[in-house]
């Protein structure tokens, strides 16, 4: 028969590997360079440690790109859920981020190839998006 110490210890090694192995860092999404028709980026600014990153583009007008690490999809659509709508503003989500994009001085179908892009970018699902 195992002692208390012992099987104590091997009850907790388990536990920490397997809360471990859920445990995942999340990478910074690999945003585009550049979209057609004339898309550029300028920057991205991580926000640490949070795992927010903050991107923006120029081109036709102007883009904001805003992304959040999430935990999972069921984190992804409550916090789509709770987004307030805003003006010339999408947001979607993935497994592993949740994106709000957001332009000035350009129409809604310019934008969308960029739209489109950084869905790519982080994994999202077209059908995800609000």
């Amino acid at each position: 028969m195992t002692s208390t110490p012992a099987r104590l210890w091997v009850t907790l090694s388990v536990l920490s590997s397997i809360f471990g192995s859920c445990t995942r860092p999340v990478e910074p999404p690999e945003l585009p360079q550049s979209v057609s028709p004339g898309w550029q980026l300028i920057g991205v600014q991580e926000v640490t440690p949070h795992a927010v990153w903050i991107a923006s583009y120029s081109g036709p007008g102007a883009a904001h790109v805003r992304i959040w690490a999430v935990r999972g999809s069921a984190e992804g659509l409550d916090r789509m859920q709770k987004w307030q709508p805003e003006a010339n503003t999408v947001v979607f989500y993935s497994e592993r981020y949740f994106a709000a994009v957001d332009w000035t001085n350009v129409d809604r179908t310019q934008v969308g190839p960029l739209v489109r892009a950084i869905e790519h970018a982080t994994g999202v699902q077209p059908s995800a998006r609000q």
